[in-house]
């Protein structure tokens, strides 16, 4: 019976260590884009900015890093490219802030070349691929 009781505190002792661990754990998750080329030739993600959007500035992208207006990933046959837009989730609001800051947005490969060239377009696109448990942290689009 006294060994019963030890087990049961223990338990109650574990429990409060991983509720502690949870609520001092930060909560900022990563934010990405995730650029995967599972197709048989190199896949070149061409991001071409809207300089005139007010959105531009405020976007996840670092507009002073970016001397031009646009900006290519190159991933060959296989391989997986991260972009990292710092930290939170994909929520509606931060969609269509990117959606806006974006004039076109293309994926191209040696057998074919996809264009999104609206604003809906391109938010239609991230939303439809938009991955996470909770927190949708990554958008993944992949070349098949």
């Amino acid at each position: 019976m006294i060994t019963h009781y030890k087990f049961r505190l223990r338990n109650v002792e574990a429990a409060f260590v991983i509720l502690m661990l949870l609520l001092f754990t930060a909560c900022d998750p990563p934010l990405n884009i995730q650029l995967e080329n599972k197709g048989e030739s190199t896949a070149i993600f061409k991001f071409y900015l809207n300089s005139e959007s007010t959105h531009l500035e405020n976007s996840l992208w670092d507009y002073n890093e970016s001397s031009s207006d646009s900006i290519f990933y190159v991933v060959e046959q296989g391989a997986v490219e991260i972009v990292d837009l710092g930290i939170g989730n994909w929520s509606d609001y931060a969609i269509n802030t990117f959606s806006q800051s974006l004039r076109i947005l293309e994926i191209e490969t040696d057998e074919q070349k996809v264009s999104y060239k609206t604003t809906e377009a391109i938010k239609k696109l991230l939303e439809e691929n938009k991955r996470g448990l909770y927190w949708k942290t990554n958008i993944v689009l992949t070349v098949e």
